[in-house]
């Protein structure tokens, strides 16, 4: 039976993308108006893409050299501006593809992300996600008051907690519980509104909602599970994956495994769908195509310290 293609696009934040390369124009001046980024999701819904999911980071790097100036001089992942206001903007001036921006579990009370996603999903006509990240950087959870992040596994553990909460709190309206009768003068139906009083092991919260319902009932759940507690948790919540495995059979041993986890949860494994990150070399021709890889490549030798410098800012060993 043939399936359906999906594509998705990962966005690496919402501000100043790929500066100085090409086809990104004065973006080093104009980085703070939104239009190259509604512009791109109006292509993409175009194009029949999916979803646009929306990578965010809130620290400034400095795990290179122990310094932030090669990560703000040259711009790494800095200015980087809060993906709920990019996710509104987009859902605006869109129709039909779905928006996915990303948020830490780390950051703040599960009551304000529930809220927050619900209302995105409302505003949008029900095509947001929520990219659910645990964080992975020291810098980023002392910028919301915490000493560091916690053990990687034991921040997993506490967005099982956290996901309970915010899906209780979006069961918390049903669907239909907006009447809005003028002869009654009934807005809300009461009976179809519910307390969560939800008290997990690091998460509680009363409830309910005061946003209403969302028009998906759920919003889209993503996550980017690589390592076996990732791919737990992702198994047991998302309804799409984003993986970066290479070649064939890491794909294929990827997809089982998650596959095989989403069974054990008790899950229908065709409800999630799972998306390989790739980056192609486009051009019009295959010669012009190579010749686009071999012009990267010499981009990419001469800004070794700035790859390093990217590659520190995530690396484990210095901020997790």
């Amino acid at each position: 039976m043939a399936r359906p293609f999906h594509l998705g696009w990962f966005l690496q934040g919402s501000s100043l993308q790929a500066w100085g390369e090409p086809w990104t124009g004065h973006i080093g001046r104009t980085w703070m108006a939104p239009e190259l980024f509604i512009d791109m999701a109006r292509c993409l819904e175009r194009a029949g893409f999916d979803y646009l999911l929306i990578e965010d980071s809130s620290y400034v790097g400095e795990s290179f050299g122990g310094s932030t100036e090669l990560y703000l001089k040259r711009g790494i992942a800095v200015p980087r501006q809060d993906p709920s206001v990019m996710a509104s903007l987009i859902g605006q001036a869109t129709s039909c593809i779905g928006i996915v921006p990303t948020f830490g579990t780390y950051a703040g009370p599960p009551y304000l992300l529930a809220r927050l996603v619900a209302t995105l999903d409302q505003i949008s006509g029900g095509r947001i996600g929520w990219n659910a990240v645990t964080g992975s950087s020291n810098f980023a959870a002392m910028n919301f008051g915490l000493p560091g992040m916690r053990e990687h596994d034991l921040r997993y553990d506490m967005a099982d907690d956290y996901m309970e909460v915010c899906r209780r709190l979006w069961a918390s309206w049903e669907p239909d519980a907006i009447i809005a009768d003028p002869r009654t003068g009934v807005l809300v139906d009461h009976t179809k509104v519910h307390a969560v009083n939800f008290e997990g092991r690091y998460f509680k919260t009363r409830g309910p909602l005061n946003s209403g319902p969302c028009p998906q009932g759920q919003p889209v759940i993503a996550q980017a599970g690589g390592s076996p507690r990732g791919r737990q948790f992702a198994s047991r919540y998302a309804d799409t994956i984003v993986a970066h495995t290479k070649g064939i059979a890491a794909m294929k041993a990827y997809r089982d495994d998650v596959r095989a986890r989403m069974v054990a949860h008790g899950r229908d494994p065709d409800t999630c769908k799972v998306l390989f990150l790739v980056a192609p070399i486009i051009g019009e021709t295959e010669a012009d195509a190579r010749d686009k890889k071999c012009q990267r490549a010499a981009r990419a030798a001469a800004t070794v310290p700035e790859r390093l410098a990217h590659c520190s800012r995530s690396s484990r060993r210095s901020t997790s």
